[in-house]
């Protein structure tokens, strides 16, 4: 007889009033393992002699579809915005805006890879395509043109998120870069003259 077999004799035998003692014996098993098959008999089952999934009944830690939908959400609003980052720490960053504890770094980058959010990169010999700047990008002397751009947003744990405003100049390709808060006006004119005390004025 294969086990589950076994499992139906044995309580089919206790049913018809046989000894339990008797039975394990006969059967070659012990008391414990009756009783088990005895408790999953009389749970009402319909196929209680089967073997049940050893896996835990709770995972710990598992996201909850709730926090994984706004996890999701998040991702693809800050897609839809021009020059916003998109990463599990941007992502994270507006959740904790919203007064939830977020999750993990790596289990919001499990959320966006199971559900097709996180994008291959560009394999190395494959070229970008160039765009041509309308602009000149000739400097002649030192000061004659500069560059600016701004990074960000970035983030940094138990401090927040922060810009990065980039300016070289063309010539000299001398850099300065000014960490800001806010990429508001005010900043920006305030990070253009402390950079210009270095660089000078172009």
């Amino acid at each position: 007889m294969d086990s589950e077999e076994i499992r139906k004799t044995a309580i089919r035998r206790h049913l018809s009033v046989k000894s339990i003692t008797h039975i394990c014996q006969d059967l070659e098993v012990s008391r414990k393992w009756f009783y088990k098959w005895w408790r999953r008999y009389k749970s009402g089952k319909e196929y209680w002699f089967k073997d049940e999934s050893k896996a835990p009944k709770v995972i710990p830690n598992k996201l909850d579809e709730e926090m994984e939908q706004l996890t999701l959400s998040i991702r693809d609003e800050l897609k839809r915005t021009k020059y916003a980052q998109i990463g599990a720490s941007a992502i994270a960053w507006q959740i904790n805006k919203l007064e939830y504890k977020p999750p993990p770094y790596w289990t919001i980058n499990r959320v966006l890879k199971r559900n097709g959010r996180i994008q291959l990169k560009q394999r190395k010999g494959e070229k970008k395509s160039n765009s041509a700047y309308l602009y000149f990008t000739d400097a002649f002397y030192l000061g004659y043109i500069q560059q600016s751009d701004l990074v960000g947003p970035r983030y940094i744990k138990a401090d927040g998120r922060f810009y990065v405003f980039n300016t070289i100049d063309l010539f000299s390709h001398a850099v300065h870069s000014v960490p800001i808060r806010s990429k508001d006006d005010d900043s920006i004119v305030c990070a253009l003259l402390d950079i210009w005390k270095s660089l000078g004025v172009p």
